[in-house]
């Protein structure tokens, strides 16, 4: 298959065609999850929950609770931390790309990812226990 061009308001567009097979169907936020785990020196634990596609929601408050939302219903999931500093560690590999930091000074974040998600979390000494995250993933 050649290139398409299309002439719109006096710009030249070209336009790849790409073959689609339903196996290989690849949503924006698997192609930045997925660039991100590649990238992250740090282990996710949460990395298998980001990617599924049946995953809206994920919720950690604490290293042993971490809870997603699947298909409307929240559960509590087997993956764990190994402390708070790991659960750090993540957050601060999840920020990086938007040039925030995670640090006493700036206890709260509330953004949005590249891939479209709303990442909400809160650090000591906001939280008495340990960091906590919320990621809403874009549908």
């Amino acid at each position: 298959m050649g290139i398409l061009k299309q002439k719109q308001q006096n710009v030249s567009i070209e336009r790849f065609p790409v073959e689609h097979h339903s196996s290989q169907v690849f949503t924006l936020n698997t192609v930045y999850w997925g660039q991100r785990k590649k990238a992250n020196k740090c282990d996710n634990p949460l990395m298998s929950l980001l990617l599924d596609g049946e995953v809206t929601e994920v919720m950690v408050n604490a290293p042993n609770q971490v809870y997603c939302e699947r298909k409307g219903k929240l559960e509590l999931t087997k993956i764990n931390f190994r402390d708070n500093d790991h659960i750090l560690k993540v957050l601060q590999a999840i920020v990086a790309p938007l040039g925030r930091r995670v640090e006493e000074s700036f206890p709260i974040i509330d953004d949005r990812l590249p891939d479209g998600s709303h990442l909400f979390a809160l650090i000591p000494p906001l939280v008495l226990d340990g960091p906590t995250l919320t990621i809403k993933k874009k549908r």
